[in-house]
């Protein structure tokens, strides 16, 4: 019902569009140029005193029917001086708006909603208007985002249909109270949740709450990435604030105006990385031609026609025992994706309103709609103004369907399954899952996987999802200098998931491989926050050289979220997914949350002949997580900033030169409940089967094993940044350079405790993570031609060192059983540690090097390397550096802008590596061509019966009976974790706007088309010849860093763009 509700306002917008007539006298074309000559993209052209209106294209240029007869052209651009121009009898009007008194003009969103001139900022902000969110047709506003900002590391978890993308600025900075910003719109915290299941085997991602939000209702998007710019939210701004303003409608004298903003957009994906496959070795194990086998580490291809597959009716298959180069790849079909978006705006003298609606309709890689996404949003917003009141008030819906190709291990996962599959074999011809020869019954290996299309069609998920967001705000002006707001904000989200698994009990040779008696689960999942805000805002001329400004408020916060989940096992009807559908008891787990916060704070904000400028701030919160006597702490924040080139004297090349610094402090709260013990269901695990209660009539709690702590306290964010913002050579070049160094102060933590205290786990506030780094943006503005080439080039840096200190052991961060995540003292965080090789020691336990420092390494009786007892370090999953680069090419009506996003350093593990080791599939297993040979280095290591030990040199060769012992020892486990550096090419498009002379007898007041293309190349280390190092499947936390557990390939995208507004 409520997706028909949108199609429905779709339809009506539609309508509406096209049933909107223009009066015409006469058309008026032109240019709007800055005082350098540049064209003004996205100036607003009105006709005083009417509803028509163009907005300027690209090159400046734009084209306007008036229909009075000595129209007045009203032209405006945020952070210029708005322009009245008499067109007379003129049919042709330049126009050149200059700067307004701000520092060149520009005007950002900071804490609490509050908009300043960026010159008086003494802290680093990050600043994207809405062409350059759009520019590259991601479905995702955030996304828009990746490689443009400095400090703010940006990765899409996968390219699957409706995925979640996370988020760390300026590193990590805790080790168990989340990673993620802060997301405020329009002035409104709301949740990001994701909704994602980190399983081993069954995993998926539905995508977080930053996918509700319509890319073409964002004006712009500023990031807060400093504690001095967070401070104003206090135990919530830890890890940055992300500000986004939505469109709203302009008002104005005169009559009623509209317009109407259309954007369209058709994109196509492929598959950008899978893993380099070997195609010189066939099905089998042990060098011998199995043909049971899920992997291929049988004989060389020789082109020779072999039997394959089981045995069937008395008759095998057929074909020729070569490699088939794109057996994998085959399976994947295109996917495609539509994007349509339609906004209208309209006001008056009286008020403004923005309405909008869209649609993202989208079908991945998998074949048949198994992975799919689709989006309805629909925003309203409106202002009125009554003498001096204001009021105005938004909301916005989203509606979310989708579905998901689970990853992981066994036979849940398609990709896993596929990767089993030998280097001759075809998985096209598997596609009719019924043929005798691949039915799960008579599939070719009873090794845990079975046919991959069964999987895919037989298996699945649904998802559903809703959020409501919105805001209603009333400002009074109680005197020319004072007015007070208040401000209420609401974030409603609701989903619903649906897992099953089909019944899979095969009889015959594949019996017992891959038993699932069929599963389903239900699953509902439901948070909302609500906000206010009072605040009195005070600003006061004090004397001609000196501005003071006074802001007090108050904010009352509540969140409460909820879930249900259901499951059972065991299903007796197939096909019927329904819990009823068995014998069995549902498992059922309940929970509910809630907390609240009473904030207070105030800011001073001092301007000294707007050159100097000093801002301070405090904010109090109070919580309902921590203990009753000890739940409120301040938050202060300082910072300055000083326009040296309004006081000094300098060389002229020298156009505008800022210094800055600040220091700030936020926090992260206490975890939900931490503070009080309780009780939970029980379940008791035997060595034969669970007891889960209740059971035979009886129920049982157990209270839980984590000890409070009444002395808890936040963990708080102390941060110092200083900085430079230079602009050179008559403005054409600009460099922005920032240092931060920041503390996370006793940290949030469980230690254990001794048995005795009641328990085994208590929570304290110990250690401490320190993150230091410097950040460079620069841009040139190579060439400036009115009418002309202009070309823009600009870059950003950053470079981030972190450190735990304080840990008395290894805290487990993530990982697995064989492959450790750690945060361990003294290391940065995430530390990578597992199985080593053995290597030949001396009596004293010390390494025996020969003459090139290089140790011995101890052989099994096969020549395959042994695994030490002690696990070794691998490295860390902290990048050493991003990079992003870019250019924006200009002639005329077109435009060629591209991006480069880069990232050095790192290390994440990998199963598809792993897997593809294992099966003898990778490229890498091919070393030597699998011929004979003696491991380097190598020794024997020879049992004395005394305790001690002796080594002899080892003569033993790997042969290709155990060439797959070799390639899969766990002394070798460190090939499973890579290298996750890469350069993409992360946006390319190539745009034409039409001219207004070409289309001044159409009604567009400007019509744009684009080839757009998004990852379209990726380039990594040559250690990683196996995946895209930005994918995870272990959410998007700290623990996300770790790496991926058979994930789902990468898509490249590419399609075409139209805009047009009226």
């Amino acid at each position: 019902m409520n997706k028909q509700l949108f199609k429905i306002l779709g339809v009506c917008a539609m309508v509406l569009f096209a049933t909107v007539t223009h009066a015409q006298t006469r058309t008026i074309t032109g240019k709007v140029v800055d005082e350098k000559s540049q064209p003004v993209v996205g100036a607003v052209i009105k006709e005083k005193g009417t509803s028509n209106g163009a907005i300027a294209n690209p090159d400046g240029t734009y084209s306007l029917k008036a229909t009075t007869a000595s129209p007045i052209l009203v032209v405006s651009f945020i952070g210029m001086e708005t322009q009245e121009v008499a067109a007379g009898t003129s049919n042709s009007v330049n126009i050149t708006l200059k700067s307004s008194s701000e520092e060149f003009g520009e005007i950002v969103v900071t804490a609490q909603n509050i908009k300043k001139s960026a010159r008086s900022l003494g802290y680093s902000i990050a600043s994207v208007k809405s062409v350059d969110i759009t520019d590259g047709g991601d479905r995702s506003a955030v996304n828009g985002l990746q490689g443009k900002i400095a400090g703010v590391q940006i990765s899409a978890a996968s390219s699957d249909p409706g995925a979640s993308t996370r988020i760390f600025i300026r590193g990590i900075h805790s080790l168990s109270q989340g990673t993620q910003p802060l997301i405020v719109v329009d002035g409104i915290p709301i949740s990001n949740n994701s909704v994602n299941s980190t399983a081993l085997d069954g995993g998926y991602d539905f995508g977080n709450g930053l996918n509700s939000i319509n890319p073409n209702d964002i004006e712009s998007m500023e990031v807060l990435k400093g504690s001095a710019a967070s401070a104003l939210y206090g135990s919530r701004g830890a890890n940055g604030v992300i500000m986004i303003t939505t469109k709203k409608g302009s008002s104005g004298s005169g009559k009623k105006s509209l317009g109407i903003e259309y954007n369209g957009i058709a994109t196509f994906s492929s598959v950008l990385r899978m893993p380099n496959f070997q195609n010189e070795f066939g099905q089998g194990w042990d060098n011998n031609h199995w043909l049971d086998e899920n992997g291929s580490w049988g004989p060389a291809f020789d082109g020779r026609d072999r039997v394959y597959g089981r045995v069937v009716d008395n008759s095998q298959l057929l074909a020729p025992y070569n490699a088939l180069e794109n057996n994998i790849r085959d399976f994947f079909e295109r996917g495609v994706s539509f994007q349509n978006s339609i906004g209208v705006s309209g006001g008056s003298d009286k008020g403004s309103f923005y309405a909008s609606y869209s649609n993202v309709s989208q079908d991945g890689i998998y074949p048949g709609p198994i992975d799919v996404y689709d989006r309805n949003t629909v925003s309203l917003k409106a202002q009125t103004s009554v003498d001096k009141l204001t009021v105005s008030g938004g909301v916005n819906m989203a509606l979310t369907e989708g579905k998901f190709v689970a990853t992981g291990q066994g036979q849940q996962s398609v990709y896993n399954n596929m990767m089993q599959l030998p280097r001759n074999m075809s998985v096209l011809d598997m596609q009719n899952y019924n043929d005798k020869f691949y039915n799960v019954e008579d599939y070719f290996t009873a090794y845990g996987v079975t046919n991959p299309y069964y999987i895919l069609n037989e298996n699945g998920n649904n998802y559903n999802g809703s959020k409501i967001f919105g805001n209603l705000q009333a400002t009074y002006d109680l005197s020319e200098n004072l007015n007070a707001m208040y401000r209420f904000g609401y974030d409603l989200n609701s989903n619903i998931i649906h897992n099953h698994r089909a019944i899979l009990l095969p009889e015959g040779v594949n019996a017992g491989s891959v038993d699932d008696p069929g599963y389903v689960s239900e699953q509902t999942l439901g948070n909302n926050e609500f906000n206010n805000d009072v605040i009195l805002n005070w600003n006061k001329e004090v004397t001609p050289i000196l501005n003071l400004g006074l802001t007090g408020g108050v904010n009352i916060n509540s969140r409460n979220s909820n879930s249900i989940f259901a499951s059972v096992n065991g299903l007796d009807i197939p096909g019927y997914y329904n819990l009823q559908n068995s014998p069995g008891q549902p498992t059922i787990s309940e929970s509910q949350t809630l907390r609240r916060q009473f904030n207070t704070y105030a800011m001073a904000n001092l301007d000294y002949k707007n050159m100097a400028f000093v801002n301070l701030s405090l904010r109090r919160d109070q919580s309902s997580t921590l203990p009753l006597e000890n739940n409120a702490y301040w938050y202060p924040s300082a910072n300055f900033s000083f326009v040296f080139t309004d006081a000094l004297t300098l060389p002229t090349f020298i156009n505008f030169g800022k210094f800055r610094v600040g220091y700030g402090q936020t926090a992260n709260d206490a975890p939900i409940y931490s503070i009080d013990r309780y009780y939970s269901q029980t379940s008791n695990s035997m060595p034969f089967r669970d007891i889960t209660y209740p059971f035979g009539g009886v129920n049982s709690f157990s209270i839980d094993r984590n000890l409070s702590n009444l002395e808890l306290k936040p963990e708080y964010n102390k941060e110092v940044e200083i900085g430079l913002d230079l602009k050179v050579l008559d403005n054409r070049g600009q460099i922005d350079f920032t240092y931060y160094n920041r503390l996370t102060d006793n940290m949030i933590l469980f230690r254990s405790v001794a048995p005795s205290a009641g328990g085994t786990n208590q929570i304290f506030n110990f250690a401490d993570i320190t993150n230091k780094g410097i950040e460079l943006v620069a841009s040139y503005k190579v060439f400036r031609k009115d009418n002309g080439f202009n070309w823009d080039i600009y870059t950003n840096y950053t470079r981030n060192r972190n450190q735990v200190d304080g840990l008395e052991q290894d805290f487990p961060i993530g990982g697995l059983s064989t492959t450790a995540f750690i945060a361990r003292n003294g290391q940065p965080i995430g530390v990578l540690e597992g199985s080593v090789a053995e290597v030949q020691v001396d009596k004293d336990g010390n390494q025996v090097l020969d003459a090139n420092g290089n140790p011995y390494t101890v052989v099994d009786a096969n020549g395959v390397p042994v695994a030490s007892t002690e696990k070794g370090e691998y490295g860390n999953s902290q990048v050493n550096y991003m990079l992003g680069l870019g250019s924006k090419l200009r002639y005329k009506s077109w435009s060629l802008n591209l991006l480069f996003d880069a990232r050095q350093g790192g290390l994440m593990f990998s199963r598809t590596a792993d897997i593809n080791y294992f099966t003898g599939n990778s490229i890498k297993t091919t070393y030597n061509d699998r011929k004979p040979f003696v491991y380097p280095n190598s020794v024997q290591k020879i049992d004395n019966g005394d305790g001690t030990y002796s080594y002899e040199e080892n003569t033993i060769a790997v042969d290709p009976a155990h060439m797959d012992d070799y390639h899969r020892a766990d002394a070798f486990d460190r090939q499973q974790v890579i290298d996750k550096s890469f350069v993409k090419l992360r946006e390319l498009s190539i745009s034409y706007s039409f001219p207004a002379s070409m289309i001044e007898r159409l009604p567009f007041n400007g019509l744009s088309f684009s080839l757009i293309g998004r990852n379209l190349f990726l380039w990594t280390p040559v250690d990683n010849q196996f995946i895209d190092p930005e994918v995870t499947t272990f959410g998007n936390g700290i623990s996300s860093e770790f790496g991926e557990f058979s994930a789902n390939p990468t898509t490249r995208s590419y399609g075409f763009a139209l805009r047009f507004t009226l």
